[in-house]
């Protein structure tokens, strides 16, 4: 291949290590010097399966999302059944709970603000510190001792 110069151009193929630099480059990993075809390629996997596993994760959050009602006063949760005062968890929205004014129920997708979790532990006695006070639980334990399933 001559171009208008008469000039031979050669066609230059990358080596193997060439191109798992673009890769890594491309995934947004840390080339170093001492990287070779063997420890690029374990790289990249290690990436390829962080983002499989992040992806998969999402998508599973999206399906399990929870749904959170704080029930501030006894409610129907249809035309015959009502449920006390408390903090329920579903996976399907509760048509008669959504209606209700926010003054008796409160909605939250998928998590509860710690603001209000702590609010909620506090009206139903739950502790919220751990060593005399000196240490705030983690929300989820606290969340955990509160939840009622719906």
């Amino acid at each position: 291949m001559f171009n208008k110069n008469n000039h031979f151009n050669f066609m230059a193929t990358k080596t193997k290590l060439e191109k798992l630099v673009d890769e890594a480059t491309a995934l947004e990993i840390a080339v170093v010097a001492e990287d070779n075809e063997a420890t690029l390629t374990e790289k990249i996997k290690t990436k390829k399966q962080e983002i499989a596993d992040a992806k998969k994760a999402e998508a599973d959050e999206a399906k399990s999302k929870k749904i959170f009602y704080w029930v501030k006063v006894k409610s129907f949760i249809n035309d015959t059944d009502t449920i006390e005062a408390g903090l329920y968890q579903t996976k399907t929205p509760n048509e008669r709970l959504e209606r209700s004014k926010k003054d008796y129920v409160e909605v939250f997708a998928g998590k509860v603000p710690d603001a209000k979790l702590f609010k909620i532990a506090e009206l139903y006695r739950v502790g919220i510190f751990n060593k005399g006070g000196d240490e705030a639980r983690p929300t989820a334990e606290i969340l955990a001792e509160l939840v009622k399933e719906l």
